[in-house]
Order: structure tokens, then sequence, then C-alpha cells
């Protein structure tokens, strides 16, 4: 983490959230010199104390983490009014079908995965904070935002259910 100028007063807020050291320091390494007003976070218990006390325009998760996990961080985030409009993007190792599935139904809004590749950090980053900022500008898209978030989740969670029940039943049968 770099002692750059501070970023302007007005520059997007990102939280940072890792229990990894090596995973912030990179992390800020790659958005610092973008201009963003940057936040870090060890796990999700602190994530949640930052984001209530200073909503930001966008959070940086890890999934894997001590005390609160990023899938319920995330969910907690979505489920306050003050952050529930905030983008959330895991940055995760985890690959697998099901826990992209179990990000969607706690409310994720995009994944990267690890290691991350800076352009796509950038773009990703960029899309997310653009995206909230037509939102937070026009109340009816909040409210179509938010039926589709939900609709999203409800999907997911379909999905989620199906897979358990198909693996209770071919256990079942063993």
């Amino acid at each position: 983490m770099s002692t750059a100028v501070a970023p302007p007063p007005d520059a997007a807020r990102i939280l940072l959230v890792d229990d990894q050291t090596e995973n912030l320091t990179l992390l800020c390494d790659l958005l610092e010199p973008e201009g963003y007003r940057l936040m870090v976070a060890r796990d999700g218990e602190e994530a949640l104390t930052r984001a209530f006390a200073t909503p930001p325009d966008l959070v940086l998760m890890d999934i894997q983490m001590p005390r609160l996990d990023g899938l319920e961080a995330c969910r907690r985030l979505k489920a306050d009014p003050r952050t529930h409009l905030v983008p959330v993007v895991l940055v995760t190792g985890l690959t697998a079908r099901e826990d992209r599935i179990a990000g969607i139904a706690a409310g994720c809004d995009d994944f990267l995965t690890k290691p991350v590749d800076l352009e796509q950090l950038l773009a990703r980053t960029r899309t997310a904070l653009r995206t909230k900022a037509l939102i937070s500008k026009n109340p009816a898209e909040q409210q179509k935002f938010l039926k589709e978030a939900d609709e999203l989740k409800k999907q997911a969670e379909e999905i989620r259910n199906k897979q358990r029940s198909a693996a209770g039943g071919a256990a079942a049968k063993k």
C-alpha cells in the first residue's frame, strides 16, 4: 500500500475486504493509481462496521475469511438500506459453479477470480461504479434494479435447492 497523493474528496470510495495482507496490498497497489479512495477491512465483521459507518461506492470482498465470511457479509450489506445499492464484487479463488450460485443468492453483483487480472479488475470496477452512479441518481431505476436483484437471488436459491434435492436423492439411492 503506497503513500501516493490523497485522492480528491469526491473520488469513488472502495472498500477492500480480505484477511490476507498480501491480497489487500495488491488491490491497493492496483487501485490507488486510479485515484480511488480506499478503505480496508480484514474480515466480514469489520467490513460491515466500516460500510455502515461510511457507505462505500463499491465493495471488493473475499469469500473465505474468519469471523464472518464474504457471503454472509454480502447478505447483510444488501439487506441494509444504507448499503443495499452498493455493488459487491466477490474476489475469490473459489471457481465452482455452486460457489458462484451461492454468491448470487447472497446478492453479489459480480465476481473476480484470484489471482486478480489488472485489466479485468479495472474494467469491472469502472462498470460497477458507473452503474451505481446511474442508479443512485434515478429513483425509478433504483426500484427496477432492486426488483431485478431480488429476482436473481430467488432464481439462484431455486437452483441451489434443486441441487441439494438432487444430491440428497443421489445419496439416498446409494
